[in-house]
């Protein structure tokens, strides 16, 4: 039995949600601080708590991460 990957067995509706968010919430990891008023802006511009905004930054900021540190070690 295969395994699949969560995002290969994503729907195109699932998968077009997740790039317009990455979209709006990826400026944010490159910012000094994220402040309020950027998690406000992007809360509205995708309909979703700012809690949720937070979570994504996170989760983002994570993955950035360990994709910088897999570049150094090459």
């Amino acid at each position: 039995m295969a395994i699949t990957s969560q995002w290969q067995s994503a729907s195109d509706e699932d998968w077009a949600l997740a790039l317009a968010r990455e979209a709006v919430i990826r400026p944010l990891i490159d910012q000094p601080e994220v402040t309020e008023e950027l998690v406000v802006t992007a809360s509205a511009e995708l309909g979703i708590s700012r809690s949720l905004v937070y979570r994504l930054v996170a989760k983002l900021q994570t993955t950035a991460g360990r994709v910088r540190r897999m570049e150094a070690v090459s």
